[in-house]
């Protein structure tokens, strides 16, 4: 992989080198939520210039999940970007509870530099898991600068949403219950943890002026750190098993096989790592906080950005009572059951669109072919 040699920055951004070379390079830019630094990797299509070009948004686990799309794939026909998100390594962690919001607004960010930099003015965003909810939260935040910016950048164009989910309030779905189960003690698990903190603060800001109590608090406070962490990891530790499993298992494809070695290997590396699974948790308990609610399905509507939407026979993370939630809030008719693979369904208005696949959550990584003619076509 190219790197680009450090520059100095210029309107948040980092500049870029390897102009002209479809092989990968890496850059940066600074949030505009804190200022911390998001690493992003790019590379040049070869196609006609200023056709849009794409920007690829992993899941929860898992940003890597479309390597073997561009293992597939060779030189591509347009400018590729792929983020990594905040714990997701090179991209490094700066605490916060607000991570939903920053995650979004570090989208926004990333389509806003493909759209100056590709020249075309216009996104291609394709999205998994985690990052279909991001996508519905940055609509939420179009009052910011920068998420207006992009919102206009995918207007007229597609957002491919690839095991997607919505979360609405109020809503109960009963096929569902086990989720909304594990959602209530995520969230008492996190009051309980950022409680916690909030009082450890305290007291770590009462020992900067009163050296009295300075030596018993600095040393309550080192513990109270070393149990923190040790209960982030062991509330998390569930769902970093989950994403190692999914990744154990030999694939077919000799093609793509590699690529899953190699990707389990980073995921092991990242479930050790304290930071990522802080941000696996804080992602978890902010989508489950999510309102994605009638008035934001309008706006979505109104907006220019046709949606088109993946699900898969054997999601082992969303139920189809999870999917056919979605489908009805989209304004499509639901069928009860699963259906067929080959099946797809649209709302009236036509700016959103459901296909069935046969396969599981990980299906842009485990269906590259399939997945690479979904984004290449325009239908």
């Amino acid at each position: 992989m190219e790197v680009p040699a450090p520059a100095a920055r210029e309107a948040g951004f980092a500049p870029r080198s390897g102009d002209g070379d479809s092989a990968w390079s890496m850059s940066s830019f600074s949030s505009a939520a804190d200022g911390l630094e998001i690493s992003y990797k790019y590379r040049k299509g070869g196609g006609a210039k200023r056709q849009p070009p794409l920007v690829f948004i992993g899941g929860l686990s898992l940003q890597e999940v479309y390597e073997t799309v561009f293992a597939v794939e060779g030189a591509p026909a347009r400018d590729e970007y792929c983020l990594w998100m905040r714990a997701h390594s090179p991209t490094g962690w700066k605490y916060t509870r607000s991570l939903f919001d920053y995650d979004a607004l570090d989208m926004a960010r990333l389509i806003n530099i493909a759209a100056r930099e590709s020249g075309s003015g216009k996104v291609t965003l394709v999205l998994h898991s985690y990052g279909t909810m991001l996508f519905q939260r940055m609509m939420q935040l179009g009052y910011n600068g920068d998420v207006a910016a992009a919102i206009g950048h995918l207007s007229g164009t597609r957002v491919i949403l690839s095991n997607g989910v919505t979360h609405k309030n109020n809503v109960f779905v009963p096929q569902l219950w086990e989720s909304y189960m594990m959602a209530s003690n995520l969230d008492k698990f996190v009051l309980w943890l950022d409680g916690s903190d909030d009082y450890a603060e305290y007291w770590k800001h009462a020992a900067e002026t009163n050296p009295a109590i300075a030596m018993p608090t600095n040393f309550n406070y080192a513990v109270w750190r070393v149990q923190r962490q040790n209960s982030i990891m062991a509330a998390t530790k569930q769902g970093a098993d989950m994403s190692i499993a999914d990744l154990s298992e030999p694939w077919d494809d000799p093609d793509i096989e590699p690529v899953r070695a190699s990707l389990l290997r980073t995921v092991r590396q990242n479930a050790v790592n304290p930071d990522w699974r802080e941000a696996l948790l804080r992602r978890s308990y902010n989508t489950s906080h999510a309102n994605f609610d009638g008035n934001d399905m309008e706006l979505l509507k109104n907006s220019g950005i046709r949606t088109v939407w993946v699900a898969t026979t054997k999601d082992q993370l969303l139920p189809w009572a999870s999917t056919k939630f979605l489908m009805q809030h989209l304004g499509m008719d639901a069928p009860k059951e699963t259906p067929e693979a080959g099946s797809s369904f649209k709302n009236s208005e036509g700016t959103a669109e459901m296909r069935i696949f046969d396969g599981d959550h990980y299906f842009p990584l485990k269906h590259p072919r399939e997945f690479l003619k979904l984004i290449y076509s325009d239908k």
